[in-house]
């Protein structure tokens, strides 16, 4: 006999939630009202092509996929039988559950069902409850893409075809799927992700579907995207918030660097967020003639090269005219491995216009050899000047051989940043010998980060992190010496925890 609780309509779906597709896949057929709670539960994602063909065989069956040959392989899929009305009808009670569909690596045997679906279909809209789709063209077939793009969704993320190999069909291809855009009514999100040499082929007329986006408040572009004549085709979207392009630590040799766009005022009127990439003079520009950026709650700046020289204008601009800022992030991307010359330093007083934000709360400061290897003076120094700082992201010295802070710079930033739940830190963690045998416990912190730390007491650095972690927090390193604390941690921190409720009793 079956528990009441059980019967509870709450229960179950959170119990199916958490379960995995195998799992309510054998949920669905208990009982009705055990199918009736966990069917929406079980067709909410489409993730990968092994569901999406599942979901398709609802039509009929295939000969490809009925075989004994696997579904992954570039063989050809196609259906036995053409799908009639009863199988639509079968096929639509299932896809109306449908809320996320993420397809990659889509290969050319797959065509034929995309194909039969797109003729056959007695609905224009197949998935009318899609609200995200993520369509990865840089292995896959392009097409089909089209198929789900209808309203409502609200969300699409899309990962445009490698640039080796690129086609002058695919080229066409591709712009029927971009100028499909606009005909979402309901879109509020858009990313594409890959190579701006792609998205740039016929730029203006893909500018021309973008622009036309009037409800969209989230826009990320492909690293460099955010060119001049773009800029001024996105000047005018009533509900923009968000402008980024994609964060690449890719050393490139393609570095646009276009004259400031032209943007009249009332541009961008609902931006907040912002991604600025181009040589350093460029972004000062920027900063200095835009009022725009007055506005900003989130400002990040990706620079090919600069050196110590340049970087304190720059500092100095954003502190004078971004003064609502609550995220900054200033990054270099990171140069080949080969490189070994470092930059002449700054110091670290010249940040000193970036801590006086009276609402940062996220930090990050990416510049291996321009940075100061920072000193724990520097750091309690530094510090004190944010201490409602939620995360904090340095990378500095990378290129020296000396690393000045310690297993001791974690002391100071518990002592001081209490509400501080990520950090990302470079650290000499190989004398630990003069560690406090009592250090304070982070009052929040979720996330370490070591970066490109040295390590050599396995055990010493692991005991000395489950004295200062509190609960729940991670060490975040999947390898070498660092991953095998990171294993440990968790085990210690239990631990601790037992010994002080067992010292409190």
């Amino acid at each position: 006999m079956t528990h009441p609780a059980l019967t509870l309509p709450e229960l179950l779906e959170n119990i199916f939630e958490n379960a995995d597709r195998p799992s309510n896949a054998s949920n669905v057929l208990v009982c009705k009202q055990w199918s009736l709670i966990c069917l929406p539960v079980l067709w909410y994602e489409i993730s990968g092509i092994a569901d999406f063909v599942r979901l398709a065989r609802l039509l009929g069956p295939m000969s490809a996929v009925d075989s004994d040959e696997s579904e992954d392989e570039d063989h050809p899929f196609q259906y036995v039988s053409y799908p009639g009305a009863q199988d639509w009808a079968r096929f639509e009670r299932y896809a109306i559950l449908v809320r996320e569909i993420r397809l990659k690596d889509l290969h050319h045997g797959c065509k034929q069902i995309f194909a039969t679906m797109a003729e056959g279909r007695r609905n224009l809209n197949m998935f009318p409850n899609l609200h995200t789709l993520e369509y990865d063209m840089f292995d896959s077939i392009i097409s089909p893409c089209l198929l789900f793009m209808h309203s409502p969704v609200t969300r699409i993320k899309l990962v445009l075809p490698r640039e080796h190999g690129f086609k002058p069909h695919l080229d066409s291809e591709l712009s029927s799927v971009i100028e499909a855009i606009p005909k979402i009514g309901h879109l509020q999100s858009l990313e594409i992700n890959g190579s701006f040499i792609i998205l740039s082929r016929d730029l203006d007329r893909r500018l021309g579907a973008i622009k036309r986006l009037q409800k969209v408040q989230k826009i990320t572009l492909p690293q460099y995207a955010l060119r001049t004549n773009v800029f001024e085709a996105l000047a005018y979207l009533p509900e923009l918030r968000e402008l980024k392009t994609q964060y690449s630590t890719t050393l490139h040799t393609y570095n646009p660097v276009d004259p400031l766009p032209v943007l009249p005022p009332g541009s961008f009127s609902t931006l907040s967020c912002l991604t600025l990439s181009t040589d350093i003079e460029k972004t000062v520009q920027f900063l200095n003639e835009y009022t725009l950026v007055s506005r900003l709650n989130e400002l990040n700046i990706e620079l090919e090269d600069f050196d110590s020289t340049s970087l304190p204008p720059l500092l100095i601009a954003v502190g004078k005219v971004c003064r609502r800022l609550r995220r900054l992030s200033i990054r270099k991307r990171l140069l080949p491995r080969d490189y070994v010359e470092p930059y002449p330093q700054i110091n670290i007083l010249a940040l000193a216009p970036i801590t006086s934000f009276a609402d940062l709360t996220h930090l990050e400061l990416r510049h291996p050899s321009c940075l100061p290897a920072i000193t724990e003076a520097d750091l309690e120094d530094f510090i004190a000047q944010i201490p409602h700082v939620q995360s904090l992201s340095l990378e500095a010295g990378t290129f020296h051989t000396e690393k000045n802070l310690t297993l001791h710079a974690l002391v100071i930033i518990a002592t001081q940043c209490l509400y501080l739940t990520d950090l990302e830190l470079i650290l000499n963690a190989v004398d630990i010998h003069t560690l406090p045998l009592d250090p304070p416990v982070f009052r929040s912190l979720q996330r370490l980060k070591p970066l490109e730390s040295s390590i050599k007491d396995v055990h010493g650095v692991a005991f000395f992190l489950a004295q200062v972690f509190p609960r729940g927090c991670v060490l975040d390193a999947a390898e070498g010496m660092w991953g095998t604390v990171a294993n440990w941690i968790p085990q210690l921190v239990r631990m601790r925890l037992l010994t002080e409720q067992r010292f409190r009793g």
